[in-house]
Order: structure tokens, then C-alpha cells, then sequence
């Protein structure tokens, strides 16, 4: 696994991961001090930001694995139309399911 791409699969992973759950956050709890018009633009804003930022850290790790992003894409189309809980375990099936091409390197 090559250490660039991990260290920066781990850094977008981290941050997409941290702004849908600040996403949740706010849903949840930000109802009774904030009006309803900002809610729903920071919802928007955090929503579309944790996705790119998830998306690409997920493609990095890939490439640190030795492939190409091509692959990734394919599973988040297939995980969002058919089984979204399943956008979740990307990076692990990643992690644990792919070959390491960079292994006898």
C-alpha cells in the first residue's frame, strides 16, 4: 500500500466522515435555536461536502491498494441505487477485499 495515497484516503475519509456527521448533528439537534432556512443550507452544504470528500477518500484508498478510481465509482453508483448502508463498508470491503498490488513491489 502506498503511503501518500493512505495518508491521504485517511485524511478525506476523516473529514467526509466528519461533516455528515455534523449533518446528523445539526438535524437532529439544531431545531430549536436556528431558523429553519439556515438548517436546511448548512444541511445541504454539509451533506454535498461530506459526499465529495468521502467519495475521493474512498477512490485514494484505492489507488493505494494499486488501482485505479474506476472501481470505486462503480460500487457508490450500485451502493446509492440499490443498497445505501452499504456506502458505509466501502472503504472496508477496500480495505479487506482487494488484492494489494503493491504487496511484492
Amino acid at each position: 500500500m502506498k503511503l501518500r495515497y493512505k495518508n491521504r484516503a485517511i485524511k478525506l475519509l476523516s473529514l467526509g466522515l466528519l461533516l455528515i456527521f455534523a449533518l446528523i448533528a445539526l438535524v437532529v439537534f439544531g431545531k430549536h435555536h436556528v431558523p429553519d432556512g439556515v438548517i436546511a443550507l448548512v444541511a445541504v452544504l454539509f451533506g454535498i461536502g461530506g459526499s465529495i470528500f468521502y467519495i475521493q477518500g474512498c477512490i485514494a484508498l484505492a489507488e493505494a491498494k494499486g488501482y485505479t478510481g474506476g472501481s470505486v465509482p462503480a460500487m457508490i453508483i450500485v451502493s446509492y441505487f440499490c443498497f445505501l448502508p452499504l456506502l458505509f463498508f466501502i472503504p472496508v470491503i477496500i480495505l479487506f477485499g482487494f488484492e494489494d498490488r503493491y504487496r511484492n513491489r
